[in-house]
């Protein structure tokens, strides 16, 4: 318990020089990418979000390689207890991100009367746990056991969170459809403002958020059918956009351009890229990639792919555009090449993981390794891959937790993406 009591102490201590030096780490904000990960990165290490619908945040310190969760009780259990602003299970979480040193997600708690969905915030020394500001609450009918979200994601740019918020009852059937709504709050004042609302089971329900610059570009889908839209920083609506090709599709952006993808000129091995003016929608200009996957960061567009060789074996590469030609390409990537792929981009370096391993029962057996490269010396081609931590450690804590009841019946409402 004094070992426990001292990390703490550290951790505390940490957290306080990070403030002194006034480190001001905005993930994701303009990185929709780093932000699907629930993991964020400080000067001194990072915090982890966590793996299924359940609150289970921690803290890894770069320097000594130790986690912890990120209570900052010393005799706190860690086991689901309202206290605990690490594991409270009433509490079903989204994605966590990190803004000014603060952690933010949004999640389902039951009063009893009603249940809300609100945005939440946990500080950066694991010392509080707030709800900031309740966007959607629904009457709490005693015969729904658990509360499911499709595509939850929640986005910090510039100042304001933007939340998807699809709700259902544990019933897979249609009947179980609650409502909810797409909608953007003020970090600075927490006043929330609606953009969408889902009345309708069968109406159409946004699926993805793609931050440009002053805009937020989102698709919605209705069945099979794709529509997109855009919203300014500082607008209170949202208002359609208009492709000339129902082939288009966002794939990415930075603070300048929209970047987007014509399927219809797609193939096994390379795909059309078009790039706007988030502003006005001009064109600015249209060229040839590689396929694959794509992200956008510095305004270079990298293409993540696989190339068979010999016929048989398949190897991942890494292809680098800017303003349309092709300046860097690459298959040295550590590792096994066909389980690595980029995920993000922070403080001047690239990173490459492993995906992560599961049971039949899906529990996680293995964690996910993180590898980085300074950016610079990757697109001059002077490659060293540096292990920067890997998450074995908290799939460990996080089976322990699960064993023990953390997420059991008791839990009142959870997560689920279908």
């Amino acid at each position: 318990m004094k070992k426990t009591a001292a990390l703490i102490a550290a951790f505390a201590l940490i957290l306080c020089g990070c403030s002194e030096k006034n480190e001001q780490v905005n993930y994701p904000d303009s990185d929709a990418e780093w932000n699907e990960l629930n993991i964020m990165e400080t000067e001194n290490g990072y915090y982890i979000g966590g793996y299924t619908s359940n609150l289970f945040l921690r803290y890894h310190d770069r320097e000594t390689g130790n986690e912890i969760m990120l209570c900052n009780k010393a005799e706190c259990p860690h086991d689901g207890r309202e206290t605990c602003t690490a594991t409270y299970k009433n509490i079903a979480c989204s994605n966590v991100v990190m803004y000014n040193n603060e952690l933010y997600f949004f999640g389902s708690e039951s009063d009893g009367e009603n249940i809300l969905v609100s945005l939440y915030r946990v500080s950066g020394d694991g010392s509080a746990l707030d709800r900031i500001n309740t966007v959607y609450s629904v009457k709490n009918n005693m015969d729904i056991k658990k509360i499911m979200f499709n595509n939850p994601v929640l986005l910090i740019h510039r100042g304001y969170a933007f939340l998807n918020i699809d709700l259902y009852s544990e019933s897979t059937s249609f009947s179980g459809f609650l409502g909810g709504g797409y909608y953007k709050i003020n970090l600075q004042n927490n006043e929330k403002t609606v953009l969408k609302n889902y009345d309708d089971f069968w109406g159409e329900k946004i699926e993805k958020t793609v931050p440009c610059g002053d805009y937020i570009f989102i698709s919605g889908r209705k069945n099979s059918h794709v529509s997109y839209y855009k919203t300014g920083i500082n607008s209170e609506s949202i208002e359609p956009v208009t492709f000339d090709n129902d082939s288009l599709v966002i794939v990415s952006a930075d603070a300048a351009k929209l970047y987007v993808k014509d399927t219809t000129e797609m193939n096994e091995t390379e795909s059309v890229i078009i790039e706007f003016n988030p502003e006005t929608m001009d064109k600015i200009r249209e060229y040839k990639v590689k396929q694959g996957s794509e992200t956008v960061y510095d305004g270079k567009l990298f293409v993540t792919g696989y190339e068979t060789s010999d016929g048989t074996v398949k190897k991942q590469n890494v292809t680098v555009y800017e303003e349309g030609k092709e300046i860097f390409t690459t298959d040295n990537l550590p590792g096994d090449s066909e389980t690595y792929s980029i995920i993000s981009f922070s403080s001047g370096k690239i990173y490459i993981g492993n995906r992560e391993e599961y049971s039949i029962n899906q529990l996680l057996i293995s964690g996910k390794k993180y590898f980085s490269c300074n950016l610079e010396d990757f697109l001059s081609g002077n490659i060293t891959w540096e292990e920067e931590y890997s998450t074995e450690e908290t799939v460990t804590e996080w089976n322990k937790y699960l064993r023990s009841g953390g997420e059991s019946g008791e839990m009142y409402y959870g997560f689920s993406s279908f």
